[in-house]
C-alpha cells in the first residue's frame, strides 16, 4: 500500500507580481520598528549592544516619504535594524508594545 504525503509548501517572497523567489540563508533581512527617541535608541543599540550606525537619513521634511530613518547593524551582515522616527502628529504609528511585540537579540556571553 502506497502512502502519499503532501510536501509542505515553502513561502515565497514576491519580487514582481506573479513571481516569487525563495529566501535563502544569505537573504538580507530588514527589521523595521517605530521609535520615539533616536538619541536613546542609538545609545542603547550602539553603546549597549555594540551595533554600528549603518545609515542615517536627513530630517523628515527633507526625506522622500517624510520619515526620519536610522539603520543599525554590523557592516556586511545579512540583516539590519531600521528605526523609523515617529512624531506626536503620527498617532497611528506610535509604538504600542505588548508582551508579544518583542525584538529579541541574542548576544554571546562568557
Amino acid at each position: 500500500m502506497s502512502h502519499v504525503h503532501a510536501t509542505p509548501q515553502t513561502p515565497t517572497l514576491a519580487t514582481t507580481p506573479g513571481t516569487g523567489r525563495l529566501p535563502t540563508a544569505t537573504s538580507h533581512i530588514r527589521i523595521a520598528r517605530p521609535c520615539r527617541d533616536f538619541t536613546a535608541a542609538e545609545r542603547f543599540y550602539v553603546t549597549g549592544l555594540g551595533l554600528k550606525v549603518l545609515w542615517r537619513s536627513g530630517p523628515a521634511h527633507e526625506v522622500e516619504g517624510g520619515h526620519e530613518l536610522l539603520m543599525l547593524g554590523w557592516p556586511g551582515a545579512a540583516w539590519h535594524l531600521e528605526l523609523v522616527l515617529v512624531t506626536d502628529s503620527e498617532e497611528e504609528h506610535v509604538p504600542r508594545p505588548t508582551e508579544e511585540d518583542l525584538l529579541v537579540i541574542y548576544v554571546d556571553g562568557d
